[in-house]
C-alpha cells in the first residue's frame, strides 16, 4: 500500500500552509488516484464509515492511515483560518461572510425519471433553485453537485458551478444527502482553499417557497447561537396515528400527540463550518464541533410542497395557475348559493344518523365561483344518500346549512376524540335531537371531493355489524419519520419508526378524520375495528387544495 515518505509529506506542508489547502498534498497521490476519490474517502472516514473509506483505499492501493494525517493537515488548517479571521456576525456586513450554496441534483431519480431537468411554468427545477440562490443578497458561490451530465450542462447554463461528478457511491437511491453536503464542504476546503462561514443547501423538489424566505433565514440565523437552521412546515398530522394494514387488520405503528406538529421539510437548511460570533469558550465549542443546535424557520404549507412524483408535478403546476381563482366568500354569499339551488338532502325517518360537521377555522372558499362546502353537498343529495341529518360545529356556515335545510344543529365544536370516537358530550346531545337506536356516519362539511362510493361503503360496514367501529384511512403526504412537534423552540421526532421513502409507503395510512361510522354497540374507548381508504383525490380538504379545479374538469 502506497504511503509517501516523511520527507514528502515535510516539503508539502509551507506549500499546504501558504495556499491553506491541501492541494499540494493530494498530489503525492496523483499517480494512484484522483483528489475526489481521496476526498470521498476522507468523507467517509469523518462520517464514521470506516469500512467504505477503507473500501476507495484498498481499491486505489493507498494506505488507508494516510487518512489520519489528511485529518491532521484539515484541522490545523481550519483552525488557521477561523481563528486567523474575524467574521462580524451583523447580517448588515453580509459581505464580510463567505456563504455558498449547494444544490444537490443527481441523475438517478425514481419518481420522475431526470426530475431535476422537469419543467415547472416554463422553468426546470434545477433553473427555479439555482435562480433563488442568485437573488439572495447573502449568498456568494452556487454550486451544483451532480453525478449527470445533462444537469451539468443546465447548471452552468444557469450560472452555477459544478466542481466536480458526483462518485456513484453517494449518487443512489438510498445514499446520504449529509455525505455529498460534507464532500463538497471537504472539496472546497482541501482543494481550493475555500473556508467558508455559512452553507445552504437548497433542493430542487420545493419550487414554491419565495425567494425572500432565504435571506429572512439567514438574517435569523447569523444572529443566533445555532449551528444549524432547517425548514419546517405545519402537518395536518395533528391526530398522530400511522397504520399498516394487514388483510382486514390495521395495526397502528406510531402514536404521539402533544402540541401543534410541524413536518420537517427539505426546501432549504443552512449550517455554520465554524465560529464567527465571538472568541473564547463559544468559539472553541463549534470549532471542535463540541455543541451542535438546530434552529427551525417555519414556512406556509403549500410553499413546503414537495414533488416526488409526476402527478405532485402536475398539482404544482395546477397549483400555480389557479391559485387567483380562489376566493373567500362570506356566510350571506354561502346563503345565496344554497338558495340559488335545488339541492335537497334525503332526510328520511330510518334508522340511520348522519352528522354533517363545519368545524371553525376553515375558510368559506369558492373556486373558479364555485363554493367549496357544496361539493359533498351535492354528493349527498345527488346520490340518495338518506338518513337524520344533523348540523354540527359552532362555525357560521354551520349556522347557514342548518337554517337552509330546516336541519338539527348541535353548536358543538369537540366531535372527535384523537382515536376518532365520539366525545360523550356530543353524543348524548345527540341522543336529545333524535331518539333513534341506529348507526351514525360522521363527515366533514369542507371535504367535498368524497365520493358516494366511498360514504356507501362506510355506511354498509357499520350497518352490517351491531359492534363495528369504522374510520376511513389514507395514504400519508409524508412518512412519519419527516413528522415532528416543536415546543419551546425545541424540536422532537414524531416517531423513531422508520418507514421508507414516500414512493416506499404504499402499505401504510394515516386516520383522515373525514369519514367515520359507529354500529349500535360501537366501543369509542378503543381503536377502530374496521376500515375504508380513500385516495388520493379524496383526501384533501378543499380549503386548502387549490388544484381542484382543473381535477374537476378532467
Amino acid at each position: 500500500m502506497f504511503y509517501p515518505s516523511k520527507s514528502e509529506l515535510k516539503a508539502a506542508l509551507p506549500d499546504c500552509l501558504a495556499s491553506r489547502s491541501c492541494s499540494p498534498f493530494m498530489k503525492l497521490f496523483s499517480h494512484k488516484t484522483t483528489p475526489l476519490d481521496l476526498i470521498c474517502a476522507y468523507t467517509f472516514f469523518c462520517r464514521g464509515k470506516s469500512e467504505a473509506a477503507t473500501d476507495i483505499c484498498d481499491a486505489k492501493g493507498i494506505d488507508k492511515h494516510i487518512l489520519l494525517d489528511i485529518g491532521s493537515l484539515h484541522q490545523m488548517l481550519r483552525q488557521e483560518y477561523h481563528w486567523g479571521d474575524w467574521c462580524p456576525s451583523s447580517p448588515e456586513q453580509s459581505t464580510s461572510h463567505k456563504i455558498a450554496a449547494l444544490i444537490p441534483a443527481r441523475g438517478d431519480s425514481k419518481g420522475i425519471p431526470l426530475k431535476n431537468l422537469a419543467k415547472l411554468n416554463g422553468q426546470s427545477l434545477l433553473e427555479i433553485a439555482i435562480a433563488k440562490a442568485r437573488e439572495s443578497r447573502f449568498i456568494n458561490r452556487i454550486i451544483v453537485d451532480t453525478d449527470n451530465d445533462a444537469i451539468k450542462k443546465e447548471a452552468l447554463k444557469a450560472g452555477a458551478e459544478v466542481l466536480y461528478k458526483r462518485p456513484k457511491i453517494l449518487a443512489g437511491d438510498f445514499s446520504d444527502l449529509a455525505d455529498a453536503k460534507l464532500l463538497t464542504t471537504f472539496w472546497l476546503e482541501l482543494m481550493e482553499g475555500y473556508w467558508f462561514d455559512y452553507l445552504a443547501v437548497l433542493t430542487t423538489p420545493h419550487p414554491l417557497w419565495p425567494v425572500g424566505e432565504l435571506d429572512k433565514a439567514f438574517e435569523k440565523f447569523i444572529a443566533s447561537d445555532h449551528t444549524s437552521l432547517i425548514t419546517v412546515v405545519p402537518t395536518d398530522f395533528s391526530w398522530d396515528a400511522y397504520y399498516s394494514l394487514d388483510g382486514n387488520e390495521a395495526d397502528c405503528i406510531a402514536t404521539r400527540k402533544s402540541g401543534r406538529l410541524f413536518s420537517r421539510n427539505g426546501a432549504f437548511s443552512i449550517s455554520s463550518r465554524g465560529p464567527n460570533k465571538h472568541y473564547g469558550s463559544p468559539q472553541y465549542k463549534k470549532l471542535y464541533s463540541a455543541e451542535f443546535t438546530t434552529m427551525t424557520y417555519p414556512l406556509e404549507q403549500e410553499h413546503g410542497f414537495d414533488i416526488d412524483t409526476q402527478e405532485d408535478l402536475d398539482k404544482c403546476e395546477r397549483l400555480i395557475r389557479n391559485k387567483d381563482k380562489v376566493t373567500a366568500i362570506t356566510p350571506s354569499q354561502c346563503r345565496a348559493h344554497l338558495e340559488k339551488s335545488d339541492l335537497t338532502l334525503p332526510n328520511n325517518e330510518n334508522d340511520l344518523t348522519v352528522i354533517i360537521h363545519y368545524p371553525q377555522g376553515n375558510d368559506m372558499l369558492a373556486f373558479d365561483e364555485s363554493p367549496a362546502f357544496m361539493r359533498l353537498l351535492k354528493t349527498l343529495s345527488g346520490n340518495g344518500i338518506s338518513g337524520n341529518y344533523v348540523v354540527a360545529g359552532k362555525s357560521e356556515l354551520a349556522n347557514v346549512v342548518a337554517a337552509h335545510f330546516g336541519l338539527p344543529h348541535i353548536a358543538a365544536e369537540n366531535i372527535l376524540k384523537r382515536n376518532g370516537a365520539l366525545y360523550g358530550s356530543f353524543i348524548k346531545a345527540l341522543k336529545s335531537t333524535f331518539d333513534s337506536t341506529g348507526p351514525t356516519v360522521y363527515l366533514n362539511g369542507y371535504a367535498g371531493r368524497l365520493k358516494s362510493r366511498t360514504i356507501n361503503d362506510l355506511i354498509d360496514v357499520v350497518c352490517r355489524s351491531d359492534r363495528s367501529f369504522c374510520t376511513s384511512l389514507r395514504t400519508p403526504d409524508r412518512p412519519p419519520q419527516w413528522c415532528v412537534e416543536i415546543k419551546d423552540d425545541v424540536m422532537s421526532p414524531l416517531t423513531s419508526c422508520y418507514i421508507g421513502f414516500r414512493q416506499k409507503i404504499q402499505t401504510t395510512y394515516v386516520q383522515s378524520y373525514l369519514l367515520a361510522g359507529y354500529g349500535i354497540k360501537a366501543d369509542h374507548r378503543t381503536h377502530f375495528t374496521d376500515y375504508v381508504t380513500i385516495d388520493d383525490c379524496e383526501s384533501g380538504l378543499l380549503a386548502n387544495a387549490v388544484n381542484v379545479i382543473e381535477m374537476d374538469k378532467a
